[in-house]
């Protein structure tokens, strides 16, 4: 029980020491029965008693000490030491005496009746804290939703101004060529000599305007499509499928008719035919070369002409400019017009090319889209036409490609590599599809 004596220079230690013997036997009292075993308590007395005999630790003589004299001056000495602790040896007694008195039996049901209302006050702050964590946790996840919510609706409105700019934007865009096409308008209706104008002086202005392109389209095809002489040599080839068709009666109308090369070919080999083109500019060469072609939209016409009366239709570098709406009636319309036997010829470009399908599809700005050769023959198998014949035309004059180029690791290999290559770069630059009407 030594204490040092500078530990409590400053404190009431009665006072202190109490407290904290106090406050332990109050945390204790549970270990306690309100019937506590009074031989127990008075054991622990006994032990009080032994303690409070001996808390002076030395600072007074016991009676009939020898030299009491010096000794007494060597307790006088040390008593700045053991003052303090003596203090505290005291203090501690005292508050031990109180508790055991407070557990003892003198007190019965005491102790119990504290630790029963220790408990309950326990309990009722367990369930204090019960309920105010929920609330917590009730209060959090509300808060999570709102903010959830929150978000939503932001991202919901950031959406629409998205909606609302590219609104904005495409409206911009419309009132720019409502503009272009109003001063297109008012330069034609000045030509045609001013305002006001009757109904056919508003439908040639209308016509200038859907033609006002026709002279750069025949200029785009004479420098991308090839000469003459060229495309005469690569469509004779179907001269045979359409002979034989036409033998049996009927005319052959050519559908987007261009330049006419396919009509020359088939004058030269006296098959009966005309040709269909919305260029004006193309209409008027193709007279004056002496063929028959009109001027007008090619399904407008295939619909006004007499059911089952063609010998073939033909269509060269017509589909890719179709929407699909159109493609699936030009072949409808094709094979109400076509007389039992009669053929349907479209050529396109070949997508399945790369080279094609990547780069030289999109020369022409007026193309839709590529149209891949099975698509094509599915339509016009679906769409009621018998032998349908899927043709790759034209590969490109390009020097294909060698097993020599990859070396002799894997000859077979090579080969097999060498030949996908060549087929997707140097293959058919066209395809056609044919399908006769059943007889």
């Amino acid at each position: 029980m030594a204490v040092a004596a500078t530990a409590l220079p400053s404190l009431d230690v009665s006072s202190t020491v109490k407290m904290y013997i106090r406050e332990v036997g109050r945390r204790a009292r549970d270990r306690f029965e309100p019937n506590a075993d009074r031989s127990f308590t008075a054991d622990i007395a006994g032990h009080l008693q032994v303690a409070a005999e001996h808390a002076h630790m030395g600072t007074e003589l016991p009676p009939g000490t020898r030299l009491r004299g010096a000794k007494h001056a060597v307790l006088r000495g040390a008593r700045s030491v053991t003052y303090y602790q003596v203090r505290y040896n005291r203090a501690v007694l005292e508050a031990l005496a109180e508790l055991e008195l407070a557990t003892g039996a003198s007190v019965p049901g005491g102790v119990a009746a504290a630790v029963a209302s220790f408990e309950v006050q326990l309990q009722e702050l367990a369930e204090r804290m019960d309920t105010t964590v929920a609330a917590a946790h009730a209060a959090r996840d509300a808060a999570v939703a709102e903010v959830d919510r929150a978000r939503a609706e932001v991202r919901h409105l950031r959406a629409e101004v998205v909606e609302v700019r590219q609104r904005h934007t495409r409206t911009e865009s419309e009132l720019r060529q409502l503009r272009s096409l109003q001063d297109l308008v008012l330069r034609e209706v000045r030509q045609a000599g001013g305002l006001p104008l009757g109904e056919s002086g508003l439908t040639e202005v209308s016509r200038r305007l859907d033609h006002r392109f026709d002279d750069l389209y025949q200029d785009l095809e004479d420098t991308f499509r090839g000469s003459r002489e060229h495309v005469r040599s690569l469509v004779a080839e179907y001269v045979a499928d359409v002979k034989a068709a036409a033998d049996g009666g009927g005319s052959v109308v050519d559908i987007g008719c261009g330049r006419g090369e396919w009509l020359e070919v088939l004058r030269d080999a006296d098959i009966t035919a005309y040709g269909v083109d919305l260029n004006e500019t193309f209409v008027e060469a193709n007279t004056a070369r002496g063929l028959d072609v009109r001027v007008g939209d090619a399904l407008e016409h295939l619909r006004s002409v007499e059911p089952s009366s063609l010998a073939a239709v033909t269509a060269f570098h017509v589909a890719e400019h179709l929407a699909m709406d159109d493609l699936v009636e030009l072949v409808d319309a094709s094979l109400r017009a076509l007389r039992p036997g009669g053929v349907l010829v479209m050529e396109t470009p070949n997508p399945v090319n790369l080279r094609v399908g990547a780069t030289q599809f999109y020369i022409d700005p007026t193309h839709l889209k590529p149209l891949h050769p099975q698509f094509l023959e599915f339509l016009v198998t679906s769409r009621g036409f018998v032998d349908v014949q899927l043709r790759y035309l034209h590969p490109m004059s390009d020097p294909p490609l060698t097993v020599d180029a990859l070396g002799d690791a894997d000859p077979a290999g090579a080969a097999q590599l060498i030949e996908v290559l060549n087929w997707a770069l140097f293959g058919p630059q066209d395809f056609a599809v044919l399908g006769r009407k059943v007889t």
